[in-house]
């Protein structure tokens, strides 16, 4: 019974460690993934429902687009969250 005990407090321990630490990486990961679906959701409202010439303009324009969404795009890109020191 003392062995069970002994067991199930360290089990408890590593459960709410695992709680604080994915809660830490949650708080960090988020802001990003939202912002990057808030984007992504932007973009296919405003294509929707376009004319012909409205489309052909921004096919047109997508590469300036890309163009100056590159630096943001790399950064996310480069982003290791496997080395990402996550506080208690």
């Amino acid at each position: 019974m003392h062995l069970e005990q002994s067991s199930n407090s360290s089990s408890l321990g590593e459960a709410t460690d695992f709680k604080r630490v994915f809660s830490s990486y949650l708080s960090r990961r988020f802001a990003p993934i939202n912002e990057a679906y808030n984007e992504a959701n932007m973009r296919w409202e405003q294509v929707k429902d376009s004319g012909w010439l409205v489309q052909k303009v921004k096919e047109w324009l997508t590469w300036v687009f890309l163009w100056w969404s590159s630096g943001k795009r790399a950064r996310y890109f480069e982003e290791d969250w496997g080395s990402v020191e996550l506080t208690l």
